[in-house]
């Protein structure tokens, strides 16, 4: 009998010793080691995560999803039945349990900045610049994404492209804050460079056509344009990429980072002053891939808005930041979230006459026949311009306005 409660007593013992020992296991094994990070759980057994307490609170949806519905681009909205770009392109979200509170606070404060936006009236004061205010704004309507600025070599179709061969000087850009120019060329016309990026004054993205032995003259053309001119603007805004059919291609492709490094001799002639005849592609009668060329330019640009053009076509000084402007306002029929261009009217001038830099400027010379409207004796329906003398009859401003469509266009 005894015996039999000294066995009861033992095994009793033995299960309370084994119950302590879960119980400081337990306890231990609930303190944070090294490496380990545990989420605090709320009665209905959701993640009360810092992450959450700051993405789950209503009042945060409220600034990602109300406050454009309440801002001013919400009576346009209703009036044109459009809808504006939401903040969901711009805003970067994270899943990760471990970002700091600080970090989140000043993403939150961004997002609602950025939402912020188009609560206020933009109040341009220059046309011919770009504002802080009207920056912020393009971003948060155009919700576009920023593109890498790097060499790489590409395969289309036939062709080999050498994509960024020579780099402008501006380095990455956002991809809101101007338009690049898009055209293309052989080397013997990069004679247009320089008189294009003096009006253009921003992005330019020049794809050359260099099959075989064209290559050769091609680089020294570049390097004439960045050290021969007296200035840095072809530095600074030009960008130059190079393609080449498969069944031409160069003996030798130079690299860039050594041949720019070697000041170039301004004293001998540039190359692209040749005689008509002398190109390799000339020589060997290959038609000009003028698809390929606009297709290679555009796609190597940076900006959301590009206008692809021909090298002899020169832009209007100014209309980059005009064209911005005009966009930052999202006044109707602009604020559409469908696909857009803006196209813009061409005319050609006297080669004896200045080419001009203003409306009014213009006008005189179309009066006095100097200037004509594009190809108005090669095919004048084809680059006909609806309205056109009340257009021209219209006195120039600063301030850019939709207008009825032309050929030339900003997309």
């Amino acid at each position: 009998m005894v015996a039999n409660r000294r066995n009861f007593i033992f095994r009793v013992s033995i299960v309370i010793n084994i119950a302590v020992l879960l119980y400081a296991a337990m306890h231990l094994s609930s303190t944070n080691g090294p490496g380990v990070e545990w989420v605090p759980v709320t009665v209905d057994g959701s993640e009360r995560s810092a992450e959450m307490r700051y993405l789950n609170r209503e009042d945060f949806r409220n600034i990602t999803e109300s406050k454009p519905v309440e801002s001013s681009v919400r009576n346009i909205e209703e009036s044109t039945s459009q809808k504006t770009p939401s903040t969901a392109a711009t805003t970067n979200k994270t899943t990760s349990s471990t970002t700091s509170i600080t970090e989140l606070e000043k993403k939150l404060h961004d997002t609602s900045s950025e939402a912020d936006v188009t609560n206020e009236t933009l109040d341009i004061v220059d046309e011919n610049a770009l504002s802080e205010s009207t920056l912020a704004r393009l971003r948060f309507l155009l919700g576009c994404n920023d593109r890498d600025f790097r060499p790489e070599y590409i395969q289309r179709g036939e062709y080999w492209v050498l994509k960024n061969y020579v780099r402008a000087d501006h380095g990455t850009m956002l991809c809101h804050e101007s338009i690049t120019y898009t055209t293309h060329a052989g080397f013997e016309f990069l004679d247009n460079v320089q008189p294009l990026v003096e009006r253009w004054m921003a992005p330019v993205s020049v794809a050359v056509h260099a099959p075989a032995d064209d290559l050769n003259p091609t680089v020294n053309s570049i390097r004439y344009l960045r050290n021969c001119l007296g200035n840095d603007l072809i530095k600074q805004f030009v960008t130059f990429h190079v393609f080449f059919s498969n069944k031409h291609i160069p003996g030798k492709i130079p690299e860039p980072d050594k041949f720019l490094a070697v000041p170039y001799n301004c004293s001998v002639p540039p190359p692209f002053k040749t005689k008509t005849g002398d190109t390799y592609m000339q020589k060997k009668n290959l038609l000009y891939p003028i698809n390929v060329a606009r297709n290679v330019a555009r796609d190597s640009a940076l900006t959301h808005f590009v206008l692809p053009s021909d090298i002899e076509l020169y832009p209007s000084p100014f209309l980059v930041p005009r064209f911005l402007n005009m966009i930052a306002r999202n006044a109707k029929p602009l604020n559409s979230t469908k696909p857009r261009v803006f196209p813009i009217s061409i005319f050609e001038v006297d080669a004896k006459v200045n080419v001009p830099s203003t409306k009014t400027e213009l006008q005189k010379m179309l009066t006095n026949k100097t200037a004509i409207p594009f190809h108005k004796f090669v095919c004048p329906d084809c680059h006909n311009i609806p309205e056109r003398q009340q257009w021209i009859n219209a006195k120039e401003t600063n301030r850019k306005h939709r207008a009825i469509i032309f050929p030339q266009s900003i997309g």
